[in-house]
């Protein structure tokens, strides 16, 4: 549970600090150059996502509440949801003009979603812990950027394309998620199954570690502050 609770803080302090120190960030860029702070800045990442895995890997699994398994359905909306904010911060169009931080917001409803269906103590660090991290970065971007500046006016068709490649990418969720961790939310949220959506076994770790990621920058990595 240590490099698990250490991985979360690395990766929380590596994208807080650059928006807390704007000044010394830009001081650091000007030193050293922006391809080898971009470097730095993705070693220090992935540095925080191995740590994330080996901590969630060897987790002992500690139950602390017992998630209610008529929140399973709800769970599956919430990822809906966070799906549709994902695709909405990584492309144009006018729900962007509604919502200033429609990635961290996706993170929020992923953590939140998590929590309604798993209950052991490592799942509430890893994902709790993103959830918080998340809200305290809209605040902090708030801060330092001030007023927001709303994005331009797009075309109605780029709306519907959002919505439906959001769509796509939660029903692509659905298919790989029995190959990913193990576990198919079909079936557990119609309640065919018992099972608990994750496990502190590992069959659910590159969900539980490279699902934040994947929210925070379309699916591949947030290498980079904002």
């Amino acid at each position: 549970m240590t490099l698990l609770i250490l991985g979360i803080a690395i990766w929380s302090a590596a994208h807080l600090l650059p928006a807390l120190a704007a000044g010394q960030r830009n001081e650091l860029v000007a030193r050293i150059g922006e391809p080898r702070y971009k470097l730095v800045f993705t070693i220090v990442i992935l540095t925080s996502l191995g740590l994330m895995i080996t901590g969630w890997k060897e987790a002992d699994y500690v139950t602390v509440y017992q998630a209610a398994t008529s929140l399973r359905v709800v769970t599956l909306l919430l990822m809906l949801i966070s799906m549709l904010l994902f695709v909405v911060s990584a492309t144009k169009n006018n729900l962007r003009r509604r919502l200033r931080h429609p990635q961290m917001i996706a993170v929020i409803i992923w953590s939140v979603a998590h929590l309604l269906s798993n209950g052991d103590a490592a799942s509430l660090v890893l994902f709790g812990g993103l959830g918080v991290w998340a809200a305290i970065e809209i605040i902090v971007i708030n801060r330092r950027d001030g007023q927001w500046q709303k994005p331009g006016q797009q075309p109605r068709k780029n709306d519907i394309t959002t919505i439906a490649v959001g769509l796509a990418a939660f029903v692509a969720l659905l298919l790989l998620h029995p190959w990913i961790s193990g576990v198919n939310l079909i079936q557990v949220s119609a309640g065919l199954t018992g099972s608990s959506p994750t496990t502190s076994t590992g069959s659910s770790m590159l969900v539980a570690t490279y699902g934040p990621a994947a929210l925070s920058n379309i699916g591949i990595l947030r290498l980079y502050p904002p």
